[in-house]
């Protein structure tokens, strides 16, 4: 069954997201500025998804399929991940408007740059920890890490923070930075080290 995930995304801000049952972010909300406009956000979510004339169908420019779902007076409530083609786009929709969201659960997931934070943290004791057990040897390299970054979900200083952290414990896990492009041109764009 899908959740709800209630996030804390800054300062005063808050946002959902809905989580399929297998896990992948369906829907994520804009921002609010209060905790209880995002709860009526997700009661929103809730009243409209069950009407198909509430989704409209877009494309990007690389031509990726996406939804975004609007109330009754055209608001918009959430937009949907991309998706390749439009036929898993329109079995997503399907799941939604079947699905019975009135019966799903709102997980609290509080800050998120404090979870990211966390996570971080404990992912830099597994690198030291695996460190001790080779007797020292280098870590072996991480794969490589992909995070995918809608504009409007957080300010460029806590990305800045974020992304110098990352690549941070990627150098020391043997990594020599990160370096970012631009997913539909594959461009390079920019290098941290």
């Amino acid at each position: 069954m899908a959740v709800f995930e209630l996030i804390q995304a800054g300062k005063g801000q808050f946002m959902f997201r809905l989580i399929a049952s297998n896990s992948q972010i369906v829907l994520t909300s804009e921002i609010y500025a209060t905790k209880k406009a995002a709860a009526m956000g997700i009661e929103a979510v809730r009243q409209n998804a069950t009407r198909d004339k509430n989704f409209l169908r877009k494309r990007s420019l690389d031509n990726a399929c996406y939804f975004v779902l609007v109330a009754k007076n055209g608001e918009i409530i959430a937009r949907s991940e991309m998706y390749a083609n439009a036929a898993t786009m329109e079995h997503v929709i399907s799941t939604i408007q079947n699905g019975s969201l009135a019966q799903s659960s709102v997980r609290d997931i509080g800050d998120l740059k404090m979870q990211t934070k966390k996570l971080l943290r404990e992912v830099e004791k597994e690198v030291e920890l695996e460190a001790v057990a080779t007797h020292a040897a280098a870590p072996p390299i991480p794969k490589p890490l992909v995070m995918h970054l809608e504009l409007g979900t957080a300010k460029a200083p806590d990305l800045a923070e974020l992304f110098h952290e990352l690549s941070v414990l990627y150098q020391m896990a043997g990594g020599s930075g990160l370096v970012f492009y631009h997913e539909a041109s594959k461009e390079r764009v920019g290098v941290l080290a």
